[in-house]
């Protein structure tokens, strides 16, 4: 009897692990699942903390990191302007950092670590689920073509039927974070050849999903990253530092890029011959949507009421798409601000950009002995500047997740040594 209850406490154990570990694997699952995976991580710590009987102290670093949550449930009670959806949408900014806070003791370091390895699994997984799927009704060489509208078609495959169909900057942004994780990991040399190789091959596929996807900002950070980690390894004095292999790296990157050139250059002229071009009937580009985008919010910018234009600024862009474009094409789809800054800012007016501003900076206190972090939450700022990013279910955990892991466990820090949580 005594023999089966010990079984039963490890399989629970177990479970409990596993359920901390499927948090990685979010990129490859849908929306609901996601959530899923996070409330079982969120039973396993009410009942240790139950049978632990722990002291309910959240500490600083769980408010810092809950910030946006609250941000937003203020303005919603001192506005009377209650939006269950977006309340809905920003709780991952109290459960996340409540089930590490409170992490429950058979979850392991070594659990830990499998969440970004999951993660880096996961993107990679659905790259290839996705090519799968595109290559039944596609060629090879069709990974390399453009549409008349210049819009790679495999981007456009991804978005339109792929696997959860993500917006390309977001499935973008997934690789570019797993490749600035395995480029870190790879020139250095402590977890041995069979991680060293799943490094370097990680960051020919990442690099690969870039290419493909020709997202703007991503491919911009993409090279921003680079030289980033390149100046930030070479400058460094750790022992099992390996410039050759860096070298290595490098020069894969270069040949890497030849196949992708013409789409490259393709996504890249567009800027400079549709930035001009302004919306016309059904003459619409991602270019001239953008600016026009830009334009009306500018322009609201300009009327904006002190608490903002609340869950209604859509309506607003709506009517200002309408009143300054013959085009319908605010109708065939949504086109938010695609500025997470502006959107606070139309949300709940300039006190609400600010209180995010002040959290992004408490952020970067809280996380700058970290080299990875710190490069993490300047990846974000970026990409928020193009995108709606922290709006969205995939953006938010991402952020959240990672910020998380790295506010708790100074993850990927190898100069801390053992006390380190690194992958």
């Amino acid at each position: 009897m005594k023999q089966l209850e010990i079984l039963n406490l490890n399989a629970y154990k177990n479970l409990g692990r596993l359920s901390y570990i499927s948090l990685g694997l979010f990129p490859f699952l849908k929306e609901s699942f996601g959530s899923i995976c996070i409330i079982c991580c969120f039973i396993f710590v009410l009942v240790d903390f139950y049978k632990n009987h722990k002291d309910l102290q959240l500490g600083s670093t769980f408010w810092i990191l809950s910030s946006v949550f609250w941000i937003f449930l203020v303005f919603q009670i001192i506005t009377l302007r209650f939006d269950l959806k977006i309340t809905l949408r920003n709780l991952p900014f109290v459960f996340i950092p409540l089930i590490f806070r409170f992490i429950p003791n058979y979850v392991s370091r070594s659990d830990l670590k499998w969440i970004v390895k999951c993660f880096q699994l996961s993107v990679v997984i659905l790259f290839f689920f996705n090519l799968a799927m595109f290559l039944k009704g596609h060629t090879i060489f069709s990974l390399f073509e453009i549409s008349p509208e210049n819009i790679p078609l495999f981007r456009n495959f991804v978005y339109k039927n792929g696997v959860n169909q993500l917006h390309p900057t977001y499935f973008g942004y997934f690789a570019l974070l797993s490749y600035s994780i395995s480029f870190y990991k790879l020139v250095y040399d402590y977890e041995g050849k069979v991680y060293r190789n799943g490094h370097f091959v990680n960051t020919i596929i990442c690099a690969s999903i870039i290419f493909i996807l020709v997202s703007k900002v991503i491919l911009i950070l993409w090279l921003l990253t680079t030289i980033i980690l390149v100046a930030f390894l070479l400058k460094t004095k750790v022992k099992k530092f390996k410039a050759w292999r860096l070298a290595i790296v490098i020069f894969g990157f270069v040949v890497l890029s030849f196949p992708f050139k013409t789409m490259i250059q393709g996504r890249i002229n567009e800027i400079r011959t549709e930035i001009n071009r302004p919306i016309s009937g059904d003459y619409f580009n991602s270019i001239n949507i953008r600016v026009a985008i830009l334009k009306c919010s500018v322009k609201l910018v300009k009327h904006t009421p002190f608490f903002g234009y609340g869950p209604n600024q859509q309506d607003y862009l709506n009517l200002c798409y309408a009143d300054n474009y013959n085009s319908d094409f605010y109708e065939i789809q949504t086109y938010n601000s695609h500025n997470y800054f502006i959107y606070l800012l139309l949300y709940g007016g300039w006190l609400m950009l600010i209180l995010f501003l002040v959290f992004f900076g408490m952020l970067f206190k809280t996380l700058k002995t970290n080299f990875l972090s710190t490069l993490f939450l300047v990846q974000i700022l970026i990409v928020n500047l193009t995108e709606n990013f922290l709006y969205r279910h995939y953006g938010i955990i991402t952020f959240v997740l990672f910020s998380t892991i790295f506010a708790y466990f100074e993850i990927l820090d190898e100069k801390k040594g053992n006390n380190a949580l690194s992958v």
